[in-house]
């Protein structure tokens, strides 16, 4: 750190100019102590060549602190979103609004753990494919997959001879979902 102070001290030509005049007055001085020159006004002077350059070396530090401290904080934000991810991100949203914020997270937190989720009629009311998780109804979890699915949030293959639909997430969706999911 001192070894930064000094390099400063000694950087560009107006340091080198400040740092070495106030060190070449000082020597004037101390060799003219006994002559009748002024020597206040050669101490003086060379007073205010260092208070110069070591401000000028204090401002060089503070400006590399300043940037440091900026770049730190740049990095350290969350990343921003692309214009896709952003888009995905505002359609969830507004799917969730209309089908309810917390049915909708939960039946899309099914669908993505369970990667396929299959609805469907076959030898009656007999319904293929895992139970709903709890506090949601077959009933729930096809509607909203049925609004995700027409605001292309999930994809839908049906089954025209069983009757049965079946419900993925498409991988360009997988980031936005994420987020949408699992935000505080």
């Amino acid at each position: 750190m001192e070894k930064d102070f000094w390099r400063a001290l000694f950087s560009g030509w107006q340091g080198i100019l400040s740092t070495s005049g106030s060190i070449a007055l000082l020597a004037v001085a101390v060799c003219l102590w006994n002559k009748p020159t002024p020597r206040w006004i050669t101490l003086g002077t060379a007073v205010v060549c260092f208070v110069f350059a070591a401000r000028r070396a204090w401002m060089i530090e503070r400006k590399a602190r300043s940037d440091a401290e900026t770049k730190i904080t740049e990095l350290s934000k969350k990343p921003a979103r692309t214009r896709t991810e952003q888009a995905d991100y505002d359609i969830i949203q507004e799917a969730l609004k209309i089908v309810g914020q917390q049915k909708g997270r939960e039946a899309l937190r099914f669908l993505r753990n369970k990667g396929t989720v299959g609805l469907g009629l076959r030898f009656g009311n007999v319904t293929n494919g895992p139970q709903p998780p709890s506090g949601l109804s077959l009933g729930d979890l096809r509607y909203v997959y049925g609004h995700c699915e027409s605001v292309g949030i999930v994809n839908k293959t049906s089954d025209i001879g069983g009757g049965a639909e079946t419900f993925t997430m498409p991988p360009h969706m997988c980031k936005a979902l994420e987020q949408v999911l699992f935000e505080d």
